[in-house]
């Protein structure tokens, strides 16, 4: 353990150098805050960074969360991560589980939310309006929590005007209705936009809620008008995103300059192809990854790579690139 009668004899520089040495180590984190008042308060922006409620403990990690802010108020400015994972469970658990949540209200620095497992309709009022109120660096929304609309999903980021990066793991999309009044609350779009398309969608199915947005006049920022970055991430039924970037990249004043496509044919299959070209002129880079399988269906994805090859050949920065997964 880590002696320190002294700490006015280490320059300040060392006692932040060895604190970024611990910053992933907690345990070691914990011994050097005992050890060494001059370091306690340099250990509590990694110590008391991130608040986690998960399903099976959330009564008892909110309890504890509540106790420690009670204990020292001023722990509460130290969290700026919020990780939520509520896995489902009967309806007559939702207020056990749920509720506790209301401890949130205390986190007011949070600007990096990661909504892994839950449903919007069973947070606390409380709860809900202390994350709307927030102002967000990152969002990042699991494939396993549900909103209704993307009129909720507007909600949570409507103070959010440095918002750099939002994240979806689609399984389960939200409608694209957005009842959120965009006029009253004018919230920028994310820099960056990051969707994972995790359905083993088939020809007939709908075309995700997220996707749909790509290509709508509405005002809201999940629109993709202004975003700079689109990430899409997608399952084998690969042909449905062609024909929606197409309308969407030909819709004038987009702000798009960055492209990354990956396929995933581990998933899904993909039995036809859009014959329609893109129109990429605007796009300063792009970026088109296939991850193989040994299953048959990956043949399929060297129709997409070709198609995509005679729609980016005017392009000065490309990058192709095939991964591999398992299965």
């Amino acid at each position: 353990m880590l002696e320190c009668s002294d700490p006015s004899s280490l320059p300040p520089e060392i006692l932040d150098a060895i604190i970024d040495e611990l910053r992933d180590d907690t345990k070691s984190l914990l011994q050097v805050s005992l050890a060494c008042k001059a370091l306690c308060t340099r250990t509590r922006d990694h110590l008391f960074s991130v608040a986690a409620m998960s399903s099976y403990h959330t009564q008892s990690q909110c309890h504890r969360l509540r106790k420690l802010i009670t204990l020292s108020p001023k722990l509460a400015l130290h969290f700026k991560t919020l990780h939520i994972a509520i896995e489902p469970i009967l309806d007559g658990h939702v207020p056990g589980v749920y509720g506790p949540l209301t401890v949130i209200e205390s986190l007011v620095n949070v600007t990096h939310l990661n909504l892994a497992y839950g449903d919007w309709r069973h947070m606390p009022d409380t709860a809900v309006s202390s994350l709307q109120s927030r102002s967000y660096r990152t969002v990042d929304i699991g494939q396993h929590f549900n909103f209704r609309t993307m009129g909720e999903v507007c909600s949570l980021v409507q103070n959010s005007p440095d918002l750099k990066r939002a994240s979806f793991m689609c399984e389960n999309h939200p409608t694209p209705e957005c009842d959120f009044n965009h006029y009253l609350h004018r919230t920028p779009a994310p820099a960056t936009l990051r969707i994972t398309d995790y359905q083993d969608t088939s020809m007939s199915a709908e075309i995700p809620g997220l996707l749909k947005l790509a290509i709508s006049s509405l005002p809201c920022p999940f629109s993709f008008s202004n975003v700079h970055t689109l990430i899409v991430n997608l399952s084998g039924a690969s042909y449905i995103v062609p024909e929606h970037l197409r309308q969407y990249l030909a819709l004038p004043g987009t702000s798009l300059k960055h492209l990354h496509v990956t396929h995933n044919f581990k998933l899904g299959s993909a039995d036809r192809l859009s014959s329609t070209t893109l129109d990429v002129s605007g796009v300063e880079n792009i970026e088109i990854g296939i991850l193989k399988t040994t299953s048959p269906r990956f043949a399929r994805g060297i129709d997409i790579l070709r198609w995509w090859i005679s729609n980016l050949s005017v392009k000065k920065v490309i990058l192709l690139w095939i991964g591999k997964t398992c299965g």
